[in-house]
């Protein structure tokens, strides 16, 4: 096992990932950065909407929460339209 020294940028993230899979996670829906928690809950809310409500696969149901965070800020002139606060996010898995 490489040190922590030795580790790539992000393989910690892929390391917790990993984690989850074999503790028998399916999926997991990483930030690859910090994400301010109001941000984050509102795409979390559209995602499992679109995920568990309108029946979507989880990919696309993660993408279009990160659509409908854009259009929301857009709507209300928020600064939610940036990458920072929706374009972090990765869904591991099927």
């Amino acid at each position: 096992m490489r040190s922590q020294a030795q580790r790539q940028s992000g393989e910690g993230v892929f390391e917790l990932v990993r984690g989850f899979q074999e503790a028998g996670a399916d999926s997991v829906v990483i930030s690859m950065w910090k994400v301010p928690d109001d941000e984050t809950r509102l795409l979390m809310k559209s995602f499992y909407e679109n995920w568990l409500v309108k029946h979507m696969e989880k990919h696309q149901a993660l993408r279009k929460a990160q659509c409908d965070v854009r259009e929301k800020a857009r709507q209300i002139g928020h600064d939610l339209d940036l990458p920072y606060y929706w374009g972090g996010f990765v869904l591991v898995g099927p």
